[in-house]
């Protein structure tokens, strides 16, 4: 399912608990991308996550050694 475009890119922020002295704030912008460009930037998403996760699994596995 595509989502139609946005008319102006998404702000997100995120504030993470205090650890230590300062709370950390992180902020982004989010653009939708469809057509040819969209399908290739999600396979993209799609290995690299594959990946992490392989990895992941992987450490995971090692520690319960």
């Amino acid at each position: 399912m595509e989502r139609p475009p946005s008319p102006a890119p998404t702000e997100w922020q995120h504030t993470s608990p205090e650890q230590g002295a300062v709370p950390r704030r992180f902020t982004g912008h989010v653009s939708y991308l469809t057509g040819a460009e969209g399908e290739r930037l999600r396979a993209d998403l799609a290995l690299v996550l594959r990946d992490l996760l392989a990895w992941a699994e992987g450490a995971r596995a090692s520690l319960k050694r």
